[in-house]
């Protein structure tokens, strides 16, 4: 190097220490070099000197212009010299130890924009395809170098989606759980044609089925179990080949005496199976569940009640330590699978009609079964009821206006004592969002009245819920969990008086019209959600012989509606205006006589809203519903006047 280079080069690495700096000029010196000898003695020389001082790790300027002065076609070399099996194995295990070394260094060193560039990146496929070749420090080497791109940015995941063969890191996931990891950041930060990677992802999940087979597989259920929550679903084909392999893995580990990590990890894993692929996972993880004790779905639903009736009790204990976002979420996907379990329970029951399914069925097995699913439910309402308590009064009992008040006492003013979740608040938690969901599927259908009227008790509750409050941030997920209880709860006469003791009405119906006014803008599921309201309002009326008075707001609320100019409406929409109006013509006919004439006005604009909506290009039987509710306005004696 010419003294003018030398200067340059001290000027531009300059680091206070006159032989820290010789060093590195001699070490960029040789990594500039002609011949490969030098430049692999500057590299040995570099990750010397970067080792020995963390201020040079540390100076992002130093380390970016030595990564500069490296060549990458010598790096890839050093990389395919290394991975050939012919080569000799000393000399083959030091050029490839050394340059994933290096490279190792500089992923981690390097600003997150150089992270980001062709030098850094255009290394990833010579990596994996080295893995197979290196020792097990240098696949470790590799494996965090890969992890260290992928997590920097969305052009490293790129960069390894790239990449045509992913066996080696395939091969490698049972020993290196690394691996994993890095598939999930390639799958979900990358951006990729949805087509060709649902494919690859496809049959890489099926080979890592493979690759794990004779293993517990409990880090691949992880994986599983973390990734299909997160991954966009235009990348997870519809009928998955691995499903079975997953399953059976669960099944497996669910027998094997599972450890605390096993539990979490099929637990978890068996819920985002069924979220995600429905009915078809519902099928393999239940299937011949009443056929035998022995069987393994049977017996995996077994440990799923069992974690569920032991975990329970002792849960609100563990709010606020470190330990409960674990324990929580994986009694959340119990929850799930329960929700699922019954769901295929009650589809099951229904194909007996047509089919004899039941032949092989031992009924003790259903029986004990269904007595274990109360059990666990009974405890889910315990929970329910002690951490809406501890998390809006701190007791259980203060009446409601006692919440978030101050008490008053001699030495000063004091809030009154209730205490919540540091991770999350009682309405926003997802546990108890997944108990209200297993809570309305089960007492919908089952007949025993003991735990609708154990569920009676959460009204206030689900009020608090379902209104926007200080108790309750609500979203539109929360509002049908809540109504799918009320369906079972109002099947009880207790149910029904405690609604309306808990001013159920009033916050039902005008939510209803609420939904009826924003139609136009929203969609099917504000629609559905609609209906539903109009179903429990009606099942409500139907418990009176006399409308009150106050509930005839909704009628007043309804009649002012305007119509949209749809000609074709969604048939979401046509379904609302049929409930809605069928509900408040019911209200009316069931009024007094004086109450009917001051409502006559609203019962002509009634009328006029469903003349309105049978011009439209309506389903057959929601027009038929819709004249046969206005048909009542004319045969009534007094709002007939009004028509």
């Amino acid at each position: 190097m010419s003294d003018q280079g030398a200067t340059t080069a001290h000027e531009q690495l300059g680091t206070g220490s006159s032989s820290q700096d010789a060093s590195l000029e001699r070490i960029v010196e040789l990594l500039k070099a002609k011949d490969d000898t030098s430049r692999f003695v500057g590299l040995a020389l570099l990750k010397s000197t970067l080792d020995s001082s963390e201020q040079l790790r540390n100076d992002k300027f130093v380390v970016t212009t030595i990564w500069s002065s490296i060549s990458a076609k010598f790096l890839d070399r050093l990389l395919r010299t290394g991975s050939k099996p012919g080569a000799r194995q000393a000399d083959a295990k030091e050029m490839l130890d050394l340059a994933a070394n290096v490279i190792y260094t500089f992923a981690v060193l390097l600003p997150e924009d150089a992270k980001a560039e062709d030098k850094l990146l255009g290394r990833i496929p010579l990596l994996v395809n080295a893995i197979i070749q290196s020792s097990e420090e240098t696949t470790d080497f590799i494996v965090k170098t890969l992890l260290t791109i992928v997590s920097s940015s969305s052009e490293g995941s790129d960069a390894l989606a790239a990449v045509q063969d992913w066996s080696p890191l395939i091969e490698i996931a049972p020993k290196q759980p690394l691996v994993l990891s890095i598939l999930s950041w390639t799958w979900i930060n990358g951006t990729h044609d949805a087509k060709v990677m649902s494919q690859r992802i496809d049959e890489c999940i099926s080979s890592l089925c493979a690759s794990y087979k004779g293993t517990d597989a409990v880090t691949l259920l992880d994986f599983l179990g973390k990734i299909l929550g997160r991954l966009n679903t235009d990348l997870l084909l519809e009928r998955p080949t691995w499903l079975p392999a997953a399953i059976a893995f669960v099944h497996d580990l669910a027998r094997s005496k599972p450890t605390a990590m096993s539990r979490e990890a099929y637990t978890n894993c068996a819920a985002n199976l069924l979220v995600t692929y429905g009915d078809m996972a519902s099928q393999i993880l239940f299937r011949d569940i009443f056929k035998s004790s022995k069987s393994l779905s049977y017996l995996f639903v077994s440990l799923i009640l069992i974690d569920l009736r032991s975990s329970l009790p002792n849960l609100l204990a563990k709010l606020n330590t470190a330990e409960y976002p674990a324990i929580s979420e994986r009694l959340t996907s119990a929850l799930i699978i329960l929700s699922f379990f019954i769901n295929h329970l009650l589809e099951m029951i229904d194909l007996a009609e047509s089919e004899d399914i039941f032949q092989e069925v031992q009924p003790d097995l259903l029986l004990k079964l269904r007595d274990s699913v109360m059990e666990a439910l009974s405890l889910v309402l315990e929970y329910l009821r002690d951490r809406w308590d501890a998390a809006v009064s701190g007791a259980q009992g203060l009446h409601p206006d006692a919440r978030s008040a101050e008490a008053h006492t001699g030495s000063g003013s004091l809030k009154t004592l209730a205490w919540d979740s540091k991770h999350e608040s009682a309405s926003e938690d997802r546990l108890l969002l997944a108990a209200l969901k297993s809570l309305g599927d089960w007492l919908r259908e089952d007949d025993a009245p003991g735990l609708r009227r154990e569920a009676t008790g959460l009204i206030d509750l689900l009020m608090d819920l379902y209104q926007p409050s200080t108790a309750a941030r609500i979203g539109l997920a929360t509002r049908p969990l809540v109504l799918g209880v009320l369906d079972g709860i109002l099947k009880e006469d207790d149910g029904v008086q405690a609604l309306l003791e808990y001013n159920g009405w009033s916050i039902l119906s005008q939510d209803l019209i609420l939904i009826l006014l924003n139609s136009e803008k929203t969609g099917r599921s504000e629609h559905e959600l609609g209906q539903h309201i109009s179903a429990i309002l009606m099942a409500l009326s139907e418990s009176k012989s006399t409308t009150p008075d106050d509930w005839l707001d909704l009628i007043t609320g309804v009649a002012a509606y305007d119509v949209p100019a749809l000609s074709q409406p969604p048939i979401s929409l046509q379904q609302l205006w049929a409930d809605l109006l069928e509900l408040c013509i019911s209200l009316l006919m069931k009024a007094p006589p004086g109450v009917k004439r001051r409502y006559t006005h609203s019962a002509s604009a009634l009328g006029g809203i469903g003349k309105v909506i049978c011009q439209k290009d309506l389903e057959d039987d929601i027009r038929r519903q819709i004249q046969s509710a206005t048909a009542q306005l004319y045969d009534d004696s007094i709002l007939s006047r009004s028509q």
